[in-house]
């Protein structure tokens, strides 16, 4: 999460066709002010470039405010943290414990608290047990 922009890949997706499609893709949801709309962002690759373009979806409208938190437990605007001690590498695998989402839609305002998981868990290299 950087500048309300919530980025992330994950796996899951069909190729029912066989047409060579990957598992993963890279999904952002991205909130324009302006246009007052969330938007979802679908990439293909993983990898994305500035010259793919992608498949663009208007979520929600007359959208006043949008806000997207990480609870570490406290409540931060950006992840992963800057300020993390390079010398202490555990500290990038470590996972929040959630994500609050609050917006404005036509006057009505919500909060969502996701969950993300249970106790203090942390992302293993491949082979730790």
């Amino acid at each position: 999460i950087d500048n309300q922009v919530l980025r992330f890949s994950k796996a899951g997706v069909t190729d029912p066709l066989k047409q060579g499609l990957s598992p993963f893709e890279r999904i952002e949801y991205r909130y324009d002010p302006d246009q007052k709309k969330l938007y979802r962002l679908k990439y293909s690759n993983l990898n994305t470039s500035n010259r793919e373009q992608p498949l663009s979806s208007t979520l929600l409208s007359q959208v006043e405010q949008f806000q997207i938190m990480v609870l570490t437990p406290q409540e931060v605007i950006k992840w992963p943290e800057v300020n993390i001690d390079p010398t202490k590498p555990d500290e990038f695998r470590k996972l929040p414990k959630g994500i609050k989402m609050q917006l404005t839609v036509a006057g009505v305002s919500y909060e969502w608290i996701y969950s993300l998981n249970q106790g203090d868990l942390s992302l293993s290299k491949q082979g730790d047990q």
